[in-house]
């Protein structure tokens, strides 16, 4: 893993957060993304406690379009090559939610798929 670019979307909490930092513990670099700026911002205080050669966090909401496409561009403009991402964000909602800038989530996942295969 050492360096290694690694990226964690959600990764500033839970156990997207504690495999970030078992990889920064090997001197991985580290781009976590998340809604939390506060908890992302610590988290990142954390990877570089733990060893990471580098952390850096953006703050993407990926339950709307426009922040799939802002983690997408943030994940291209981070590093020429990517050696691991890891997907553990996650919201459960007991009633139906609209997001704003689209009625559904699991178009939001195809559209989302279908854009990870762009060059």
């Amino acid at each position: 893993m050492r360096n290694g670019n690694f990226v964690f979307v959600g990764g500033s909490q839970g156990v997207g957060k504690a495999t970030a930092l078992a990889a920064a513990g090997h001197g991985a670099s580290i781009l976590l993304i998340a809604r939390n700026l506060v908890s992302g911002e610590a988290a990142v205080d954390e990877m570089k406690i733990a060893g990471a050669a580098s952390a850096d966090f953006v703050s993407a909401d990926l339950s709307t379009i426009s922040g799939m496409n802002a983690a997408a561009e943030a994940i291209i403009g981070w590093r020429p090559q990517i050696h691991g991402l890891m997907h553990s964000a996650m919201s459960a909602f007991s009633t139906k939610v609209v997001t704003s800038d689209w009625p559904g989530v699991g178009v939001c996942a195809s559209i989302y798929g279908a854009r990870s295969d762009q060059p």
